[in-house]
């Protein structure tokens, strides 16, 4: 693999036309291709006409007041467990409960009560981080070990009693159960859900049965873990630079005395008026995309030139966001530093940084569940400075962390007391 280190070249590597390698294919869930593991650029357009609409900023925004019952909920339990008992909460552990309530309630009508019981009802949270060690390993020899993961006897015969396997059962059941309540309540079969688009009689390109298990399945592990991703970071970066933090704090009250914040929970667009709450967003973005290795394409028939040297069909080539993001030419002199203040120089400015920014990926392909993923990550994390004073538990250890597909957080302890 050519891994490349010019934002410049970005354009050249992530066009329109550009194949995945098989990479990709070793996060399927089962046999069948959702839009992010689809490789053909030609098969990935057609799956993009669909998915699409449903993660649009205007049907989100039709969801919203459920992410705001939802985000209701996790501040009552906080207030409760939290505050006024003194303890710490594990806030990474109560982000993913709140994640798969939210994602539930938006798919299948309603929330299965992770906030409310303080565990992973159902166990598909733990189910998705069992899977995870199985398709790192088959991203890293996708030669040698997706054959056999694509091969039906052990498919049928072997995996399902894998550890691995029983997760991906326990997945696949919860999609299965969660399904079937949902088309046996009356109530719920006629309410409007997230991702229903995918099944639209009237479709161009009608999904069956198995492209929207595979598809739903897929946008469940990217909204529990990849927006986790963002949200343990953005707290502990607050959390850990006091002059941020004292800003960040002085912005929202002032916005809330002045009337500019809705009670009980912000909107979206409110959250977009913040200039210095999106400066500490676009920067933990930067600093800590949820996503940090190399994002492989397969360069097209007849090669490419980069840099003056000839690249030959077939190899594959990659950028890191680590990496990127620490271009000192792109981003300033101190890439390596949290500062917010590097985005709230100009309009141009930040449209340049932007231009070579790959927290949501690049290109045609970018992450198609970046509407939902805003909405839900700007409002939880403004909503919590605004109605929390929050401290690390313990300064010296202040979470748990390991670097997977994507940023995995755990024991984030923190307290809570109650803004006035």
């Amino acid at each position: 693999m050519l891994s490349i280190s010019d934002p410049e070249l970005l354009p050249e590597i992530y066009h329109r036309k550009a194949d995945k390698p098989s990479f990709y294919a070793s996060w399927m869930f089962g046999n069948t291709s959702a839009m992010f593991q689809t490789l053909e650029y030609e098969q990935h357009a057609v799956k993009k006409r669909v998915v699409s609409p449903c993660c649009s900023m205007k049907t989100m925004k039709d969801f919203e007041p459920i992410i705001s019952d939802r985000i209701l909920s996790l501040c009552d339990t906080i207030r409760t467990k939290s505050c006024l008992t003194g303890k710490p909460l594990d806030i990474a552990a109560y982000t993913r409960f709140f994640l798969s309530d939210v994602f539930n309630h938006l798919t299948y009508g309603k929330p299965i009560g992770c906030v409310e019981h303080g565990e992973d009802v159902d166990g598909l949270i733990q189910a998705l981080q069992d899977i995870y060690w199985l398709t790192a390993s088959v991203a890293v020899l996708p030669w040698l070990l997706l054959p056999l993961m694509k091969n039906g006897f052990v498919f049928r015969y072997l995996l399902p009693y894998t550890e691995t396997g029983k997760a991906m059962q326990r997945v696949f059941a919860h999609y299965e159960r969660m399904r079937a309540e949902r088309f046996q309540s009356e109530l719920l079969r006629n309410q409007k859900c997230f991702l229903d688009g995918l099944s639209d009689p009237n479709s161009s390109h009608p999904f069956t049965y198995d492209d929207i298990k595979a598809e739903t399945i897929t946008f469940t592990a990217a909204t529990l873990d990849g927006v986790a991703a963002f949200i343990s970071p953005f707290i502990d970066n607050i959390l850990t630079h006091s002059e941020v933090r004292d800003r960040l704090l002085h912005e929202i009250t002032t916005a809330d005395n002045n009337g500019l914040l809705s009670h009980p929970t912000v909107t979206y667009e409110e959250t977009t008026r913040l200039p210095y709450f999106m400066a500490c967003v676009s920067e933990t973005l930067r600093v800590d995309s949820p996503a940090q290795t190399i994002l492989p394409r397969t360069v097209a028939r007849g090669g490419v030139e980069i840099l003056g040297e000839h690249i030959p069909a077939g190899t594959q080539v990659g950028a890191s966001p680590y990496i990127i993001h620490r271009n000192a030419s792109n981003f300033g002199d101190d890439p390596g530093a949290f500062r917010p203040d590097r985005w709230l120089s100009s309009k141009e400015e930040n449209a340049r940084m932007e231009k070579h920014g790959m927290w949501w990926g690049y290109g045609d392909r970018e992450c198609a569940g970046k509407n939902y993923a805003q909405m839900e990550m700007q409002k939880l994390c403004l909503q919590l400075f605004r109605d929390f004073d929050m401290r690390p538990a313990s300064p010296r250890k202040r979470y748990s962390h390991k670097r997977w597909a994507v940023g995995m957080f755990w024991d984030q302890w923190v307290t809570f007391q109650v803004r006035v």
